[in-house]
């Protein structure tokens, strides 16, 4: 029986070029595409997929968020995360989350299908550097390489870092819903999990101060985010 492969995804002509690549494949089936974390729940519980193949940047919410929602509603679903965003940034965070893979927009439609099996059969994919990365961190050898400013990050900074990268007000990132926390219990229901005010708006100045102080260290560095102008960092 042919697994059913769930894919979300915010630009539309990416995910019906992937769901045809999918579709060509004797075992494999996309049972939908979704473009934001609501649609994708919706369908999860729906379709009931075997695999699902989520962005980090969604039409709303984000890869992460919706990661650790799925593992809370079901946890045999399997996840494999594709991204345009460099791995450094994101393998290691979408592994804690909760998914089995990660692999770059960059890769070949025909990569990206066997990646796809190999979190379907419960298997770990990584690409070769990032996968020898984080095998060095783990048995120790890590500590040899010192983190770089972006990689020092908490999810939360580098999501606002990331947001304030596409453009969005002060105002429009303390209004949105921070990402869940990946190292603790899980929510205990799909509801967006919601906390005071003054408590985001204090999260988000610290994230804003690690942002900023990280752009003075290495302006040049890929972060994951468009090359802008600096913003300024205050609240409007």
């Amino acid at each position: 029986m042919a697994a059913n492969i769930l894919i979300v995804d915010d630009h539309p002509a990416i995910c019906e070029g992937l769901a045809m690549r999918i579709s060509s494949q004797p075992d494999l089936e996309v049972c939908g595409q979704a473009a934001d974390t609501a649609e994708a729940m919706e369908l999860i519980k729906a379709a009931r997929p075997d695999v699902v193949v989520v962005d980090i940047q969604l039409k709303t919410g984000n890869g992460l968020d919706l990661i650790q929602r799925i593992k809370t509603h079901d946890d045999s679903i399997r996840i494999l995360v594709w991204s345009m965003y460099p791995d450094a940034l994101y393998a290691e965070r979408v592994l804690r989350a909760g998914a089995l893979g990660y692999i770059n927009k960059q890769n070949t439609t025909h990569d990206i299908v066997d990646a796809i099996r190999s979190v379907r059969d419960g298997k770990v994919f990584l690409c070769g550097e990032t996968a020898n990365r984080l095998l060095d961190h783990m048995v120790g050898r890590g500590n040899r390489r010192k983190a770089s400013g972006v990689e020092s990050l908490s999810d939360r900074e580098l999501e606002v870092f990331r947001l304030v990268g596409q453009g969005l007000s002060t105002a429009q990132i303390a209004a949105a819903p921070p990402q869940q926390s990946h190292g603790g219990s899980s929510p205990a229901s799909d509801s967006p999990q919601t906390e005071p005010e003054d408590c985001r708006r204090t999260e988000l100045a610290v994230a804003m101060g690690a942002g900023e102080r990280l752009m003075a260290a290495s302006p040049r560095r890929n972060l994951g985010v468009p090359q802008k102008t600096l913003v300024s960092w205050t609240y409007s």
